[in-house]
């Protein structure tokens, strides 16, 4: 199988997570996506983490009706600080594993833990949006497979200019961020009372 891993806090995952897997899957023909929920992600503080099991609720409720997407707990489970190289060797030998990323992750990438074991075990599938050139991610994408081997690819997809920070900024000061957020992922952070 063509297996799609896109990992993330998604705190919460909002409707460019959606678009970006959902391109990744059509374009390059994937049989599954899998939305990895991290257990503590090195980038981010613990205190400004929302509870993972909230947070994989969230996933579930967005890719409902959607026979692509998975919503996959295999971080949360294990526990401890989330590495990309141990989520991908827990999927099978077997499988064709591309790990979805955005633009700005990217320019990242070699500041992560083992990159160049990761582009062995995976393919690296960014998404290209503003604030980078499409020129530019391409050009790094480049430079990273002359440093560290493997392939990634990057390809377009419907630029929209939202992310978890800006969402929960606005349900902080009395927002909806509705249309930012599935319906269900919506009514269940109102809910909840999440992010007030």
């Amino acid at each position: 199988m063509k297996i799609g891993i896109f990992g993330g806090s998604f705190d919460p995952i909002h409707v460019a997570h959606l678009l970006l897997a959902q391109k990744a899957a059509e374009q390059y023909k994937l049989d599954q996506v899998h939305f990895v929920v991290a257990y503590f992600p090195p980038h981010r503080s613990a205190k400004s983490l929302t509870n993972g099991k909230l947070r994989l609720e969230l996933v579930q409720r967005a890719v409902e009706g959607n026979p692509l997407f998975v919503a996959d707990d295999r971080e949360l489970r294990r526990a401890g600080t989330s590495y990309t190289l141990d989520t991908l060797e827990s999927f099978g030998k077997e499988d064709e594993l591309f790990f979805l990323l955005g633009a700005d992750s990217l320019f990242a990438f070699e500041f992560w833990y083992e990159p160049a074991e990761i582009l062995k075990r995976a393919t690296i599938l960014v998404g290209s949006r503003p604030p980078h050139r499409h020129e530019d991610v391409e050009k790094q994408a480049q430079r990273l497979m002359e440093k560290f081997g493997g392939r990634i690819e990057v390809f377009n997809f419907p630029w929209l200019n939202i992310s978890s920070t800006s969402v929960r900024e606005e349900i902080q000061s009395g927002g909806s961020a509705r249309y930012q957020l599935t319906e269900p992922v919506r009514a269940l952070i109102e809910e909840r009372g999440m992010y007030r």
